[in-house]
């Protein structure tokens, strides 16, 4: 009895049946087990989770090194809050001089206790553009912050600071 042959279509047909699709699903899970897909996947966790930009990233996303002053320079202020207020007010006065307020209401709501018209004026700034687009509604919105634009209305020198803060009351209101 003779071996039967098989015909050229027939082989193909076995071929696609197993081959690219399961060869292509072995190489991805390979990568993903190997110990640089670990670490990368470990990094993008720790810095999507708010922790650092790892060194590999770092050059591409901040090159001049900008980012990196800015986020130590909110972490020191963010760390005198709660420990000296005098310090606190240096600090936040020489970061709102170098740097954006960043577009945290919490923060925001505290600079507007500051005893510097500048940072307060900052802060409205900032706080208008937030409340135009929408970013301070409901939990977003901390429980001070009509207290303390009621209170520059009232205790302001800067008429403009008073008429600003009693327009983004209403808004908020």
């Amino acid at each position: 009895m003779a071996k039967r042959t098989r015909s050229w279509s027939e082989i193909d047909k076995g071929r696609c049946k197993r081959g690219p699709d399961r060869q292509a699903e072995m190489n991805q899970e390979r990568m993903q087990r190997s110990q640089v897909y670990q670490d990368y996947k470990k990094s993008l966790d720790k810095m999507f989770g708010g922790g650092e930009v790892p060194e590999t990233m770092r050059d591409v996303l901040d090159p001049t090194g900008e980012r990196g002053r800015r986020d130590a320079a909110l972490k020191n202020v963010r760390k005198l809050e709660s420990e000296d207020a005098k310090a606190w007010n240096e600090a936040v006065f020489a970061f709102c001089q170098e740097f954006e307020l960043p577009e945290d209401p919490f923060l925001i709501d505290r600079l507007l206790d500051h005893p510097k018209a500048r940072v307060v004026d900052k802060a409205l700034t900032k706080l208008e553009e937030l409340v135009a687009a929408g970013k301070i509604v409901g939990p977003k919105r901390p429980k001070s912050l009509e207290q303390r634009l009621k209170g520059i209305e009232l205790t302001s020198i800067d008429e403009e600071q008073q008429a600003r803060a009693k327009t983004l009351r209403q808004k908020l209101g």
